[in-house]
């Protein structure tokens, strides 16, 4: 299943390649910065997208936002909290008005506005902002209004989306343990999840030992390290392989399985959460959400 699936999505991904550029919707806001004077734009740049879960009474989420043409008077800033599996309503946080300016959420304006307090919090909660332009004309725009290159392409930093995390600083020694795969979107590891996280072999650095279970042509495993930064908990994949295709009887000019990304590692609360890009030779098929959980001894 595993084998027709990765066949399947090859093709796709080829023909992703062929049509892409036919889907373009001209009706949107324009690429071309020269014609941003006749649209209502926002360009933004994260700044500090952290919670620190231990010092939340200290801790703010920044942004800069300007408006390139001069022709924006309001800026509503929305936010939606991501805990575990549940979702929060779409709530109003804050307003700006004058441009450009440094975008401060603290904790407890997003928790007011979200109806919780400060301890309600939790170590990988996601906080999705939503940024509404209102023109001097008096219309609106938001992301949904923005050309699919300007809305994804971050040359272009479009301000009307941002996203923050609730973190924690992290310790090497705390993350080790076992932990098991819980989002896996390509069915990644070949037997049953399960790996073993070890401090190192940097400072502040994991090792996923035999990552996703995946035997090496000779009998070895694929491990994985993680560069965490101690203060905030984001994490970086350098490109490492992974798993081997021929497990699964690909043939062996497919080459290595591979992961790179970056994401968070929680040690506080034994999580693990990756944006990561799975390939091989042939090619990739994009960028893949991934999430860990400790394992609990019963």
């Amino acid at each position: 299943m595993k084998m027709f699936k990765f066949l399947i999505c090859f093709v796709l991904l080829g023909l992703l390649f062929f049509s892409v550029w036919s889907c373009r919707d001209d009706s949107k806001l324009p690429i071309d910065m020269d014609e941003i004077p006749y649209g209502i734009f926002i360009a933004g740049e994260m700044v500090t997208p952290i919670l620190d879960v231990t010092n939340l009474d200290n801790s703010q989420i920044e942004y800069e936002i300007e408006a390139p043409s001069n022709n924006v008077s309001k800026y509503d800033v929305y936010v939606c909290r991501q805990s575990g599996v549940d979702f929060s309503d779409t709530v109003f946080v804050k307003s700006y008005s004058t441009f450009p300016i440094l975008v401060e959420l603290s904790a407890a304006e997003i928790a007011t506005g979200l109806g919780i307090t400060n301890a309600d919090y939790v170590p990988g909660d996601i906080l999705n902002f939503i940024g509404i332009a209102t023109g001097s004309n008096g219309e609106t725009a938001s992301f949904d209004d923005l050309d699919q290159d300007v809305g994804t392409n971050p040359g272009e930093r479009q301000g009307f989306n941002f996203t923050g995390y609730v973190s924690c600083p992290f310790d090497a020694q705390e993350a080790a343990g076992t932990y098991e795969w819980v989002v896996d979107p390509w069915e990644t590891f070949y037997d049953d999840g399960i790996f073993e996280v070890v401090a190192g072999p940097g400072e502040n650095q994991i090792t996923c030992l035999d990552v996703f279970d995946h035997p090496t042509p000779t009998g070895g495993t694929y491990d994985m390290i993680i560069d965490v930064d101690p203060t905030t908990g984001i994490a970086i994949v350098e490109r490492q392989d992974t798993w081997w295709p021929g497990n699964w009887g690909l043939p062996a000019n497919w080459g290595i399985g591979w992961h790179e990304g970056e994401g968070f590692v929680f040690s506080c609360s034994g999580l693990i959460t990756l944006q990561m890009t799975v390939g091989m030779a042939l090619g990739n098929w994009g960028v893949q959400a991934y999430g860990a959980n400790k394992v609990v001894p019963k």
